[in-house]
């Protein structure tokens, strides 16, 4: 039997149309929940840091102010490089979903016990609370992960204080842990 309308829930329903920016920044809380592309740009850090020792230890005249002067260039650049990919990808993402039509479609989102419902006008989407491995949220969202490249973003201001409440209980009552994100 196929289902063809979503199961109204009482009480707990919000309306909203989702931003390019808060897409964005449900992506970004994706990208710093990632622990593994730390672990790969810290090897990627000592990688080049010891190319460059390398490249200054085979020199006839190499000093310890060399090795110093040499590493306290690259970290910047490292540093540089981060805050240029973090900016392209969030930037991407933003453009991704303006050639959306999800864009453009209001969407209802309600919960209840069993499932939280993300409603447009023409589609539905139900997912059961045990197929969410986490969640977290900022200001502007709360950031629910149901596989590890896939969340969803909820915008905090379409969200009561009550609401916002209703759902940290909800997703409290069926232990789906909150996580903190790594700092950048």
């Amino acid at each position: 039997m196929v289902q063809t309308e979503a199961p109204s829930t009482e009480g707990n329903t919000v309306r909203y149309l989702l931003s390019p920016d808060e897409f964005a920044n449900g992506y970004e809380h994706f990208q710093r929940k990632n622990r593994t592309l730390y672990i790969i740009l810290a090897a990627g850090l000592a990688l080049f840091l010891a190319a460059i020792n390398y490249r200054i230890a085979s020199s006839d005249t190499a000093s310890l102010s060399d090795y110093l002067q040499a590493n306290l260039l690259a970290f910047p650049f490292v540093l540089f490089l981060l805050y240029f990919y973090r900016v392209y990808s969030l930037n991407r993402v933003r453009k991704s979903v303006m050639r959306s039509p999800f864009l453009k479609s209001e969407l209802t989102t309600t919960w209840d016990e069993n499932a939280l419902i993300i409603r447009t006008e023409d589609a539905f989407q139900r997912y059961d609370w045990t197929k969410f491995e986490c969640w977290t949220e900022d200001l502007q969202i709360f950031t629910l992960f149901i596989q590890p490249n896939w969340y969803i973003p909820l915008p905090k201001r379409a969200f009561t204080p009550a609401l916002q409440n209703s759902l940290r209980a909800q997703l409290t009552r069926t232990s789906i842990p909150f996580i903190k994100l790594m700092p950048f």
